[in-house]
């Protein structure tokens, strides 16, 4: 028999919302799914772990700091509704989010208010991403299509709106700044601001700059968990001549917090914006110890001394990169995914190369069925 939630916590949009789905199960109810759910998938692929799986938590709800969201316009009533889609795509109209951290609830609020319009039409449908940031920042990101933006930028009056507001506001795929200049509203080169932050090794935040439209962890509560694990596993093997090499770093959220520890780090990122982002970075927390690669390292071999792996891939898994990893010289492999059943896959490929150590859990998305692991294997002898 399931704990059930408190009234308090009850979210008046579920089970309809499909955005979360455990919110009928109490939370010691949804850890032991998760754990259970992971140890299955590890005895599926034959692989050995710990005798206990960590679980950790930041919480109920209340964690998000960026969300993605639809709009649609509903002709028939003449309003905009802004939500979320349920198992048969159609559109929720949400007003409170249990998932949002207050400041985030608080600009979704704001944003809300503001009907996506001309002076002669309205948009009919959009897909949105906010975000809070560090000192109070707030953006919006508008992935519409170039008609509507085009609109939007001559028309002028829903955008001067948002910027009135406060926000910082990019549009389309490049995630463009929307600017004035003499008067006009004209899209401008993508421009970072500190939307996130990571810790470094004696505790201290260090922000992070990126766009609004990047990808970051939702949640920076959560990421410091997450970071704060890959951290102490790192100390707990460093050496005086530990190094890491990084597949996939992004702006920096593990790169940085390594570099404050002395532990030289060499990060190959496919993209090169996230390059420029992490570069960016760096040279405000300390470079010295950090190479960038700007190079697409599934498609290729590498050869690097480094001993400690640190992976961070996309829910595809590392599939064939894992051959490389093999034939690597480092000791140890930190392993960090969002998705368990490529994660398993990928550790079936090794598991005659490396043992698993350690495994946690973050609940980075409580009320799912979704949480991020963190595996530390060692080479076998």
């Amino acid at each position: 028999m399931s704990e059930t939630l408190s009234p308090s916590a009850s979210c008046e949009y579920f089970p309809t919302c499909n955005a979360c789905q455990l919110w009928d199960l109490g939370y010691s109810a949804q850890k032991d799914l998760k754990v259970a759910r992971l140890k299955d998938l590890l005895n599926l692929h034959g692989l050995e772990s710990p005798a206990s799986v960590e679980f950790v938590s930041s919480g109920e709800f209340g964690l998000r700091d960026r969300i993605d969201f639809t709009f649609k316009f509903d002709p028939v009533t003449a309003k905009f509704h802004f939500g979320f889609y349920d198992k048969d795509k159609i559109l929720i109209p949400v007003k409170k989010c249990l998932q949002m951290s207050s400041q985030l609830q608080k600009i979704f609020e704001e944003f809300s208010l503001v009907e996506p319009k001309t002076s002669s039409a309205n948009i009919l449908k959009g897909s949105v991403r906010l975000r809070t940031g560090v000192g109070g920042l707030k953006g919006c990101w508008l992935d519409f299509s170039n008609l509507d933006i085009k609109h939007l930028l001559e028309d002028g009056t829903y955008l001067r709106t948002l910027l009135s507001k406060g926000f910082k506001v990019e549009m389309g795929q490049k995630g463009k700044s929307v600017t004035e200049v003499n008067g006009q509203l004209k899209l401008t080169d993508p421009k970072a601001h500190q939307w996130f932050k990571t810790v470094s090794a004696n505790g201290s935040e260090i922000p992070l700059s990126c766009l609004v439209s990047d990808f970051t962890q939702p949640s920076v509560q959560s990421a410091k968990a997450l970071t704060t694990i890959v951290l102490n596993w790192a100390l707990k093997i460093k050496t005086g001549n530990l190094s890491v090499i990084e597949f996939g770093p992004g702006i920096g959220q593990f790169t940085l917090p390594l570099l404050s520890a002395k532990i030289p780090v060499t990060a190959l990122e496919v993209d090169a914006a996230a390059c420029e982002n992490l570069r960016l970075n760096a040279s405000f927390a300390g470079d010295e110890l950090l190479t960038i690669k700007n190079d697409d390292f599934q498609r290729r071999d590498f050869s690097d001394e480094s001993g400690l792996i640190l992976v961070n891939p996309a829910r595809s898994g590392l599939k064939k990169f894992t051959d490389s990893i093999s034939q690597s010289k480092a000791e140890f492999l930190i392993y960090v995914s969002c998705f368990p059943e490529s994660m398993c896959e990928d550790l079936e490929r090794l598991k005659s190369i490396y043992r698993i150590q350690e495994i946690k859990i973050v609940d980075q998305f409580p009320q799912t069925n979704h949480f991020e692991s963190c595996v530390f294997l060692q080479r076998i002898k």
